[in-house]
C-alpha cells in the first residue's frame, strides 16, 4: 500500500528537504509541515528564527510524529535540523498533552479518520 503525503506548505527550506531525503521512506510520510517562529524581538526585529519541521508517518503498526528543530541566531552558523522529539500515537496517554494536540492538528490536516479514532480512545 502506498500512502500519499502532503506538503502542508510549498514554501519549505532547503534543509527540510535534506532531512526528508536522508531519514524517511517517502511511502510512509503522510504530512510534512515546517513552522517558523521567533524568540523575542528588539528594536531591529526578531532576535532569532526558530524552525520546526514536523513529519507525520504511518508505519505498519503505528503513527509517528517527528519534530526536528533548529534556531537561527543570525551569526552565520550552519543551518541544520536536529531531531528534537518523536511521538508515537500508540504511546499517548494524556489528551491534554502537547503531543495529543499536535496529533489532533495533523489528523485534521490529513482528514485521517484512523488517527481521530485512536485519539478518541485516549479521552
Amino acid at each position: 500500500m502506498t500512502l500519499s503525503y502532503t506538503f502542508f506548505n510549498n514554501q519549505f527550506s532547503l534543509i527540510s528537504y535534506d532531512v526528508i531525503e536522508k531519514y524517511f521512506i517517502k511511502k510512509e510520510i503522510m504530512l510534512i509541515k515546517e513552522e517558523l517562529s521567533h524568540d523575542g524581538y528588539d528594536s531591529e526585529g526578531p532576535k532569532s528564527d526558530l524552525y520546526d519541521l514536523w513529519v507525520l508517518t504511518k508505519t505498519k503498526d503505528d503513527y509517528i510524529l517527528f519534530n526536528y528543530h533548529f534556531e537561527n541566531w543570525f551569526y552565520g552558523e550552519e543551518k541544520k535540523y536536529d531531531l528534537d522529539k518523536t511521538y508515537k500515537l500508540s504511546e499517548l496517554k494524556d489528551c491534554k498533552s502537547f503531543a495529543y494536540i499536535k496529533f489532533l492538528e495533523f489528523a485534521k490536516l490529513t482528514n485521517s479518520k484512523n488517527i481521530m479514532i485512536e485519539l478518541e480512545l485516549i479521552n
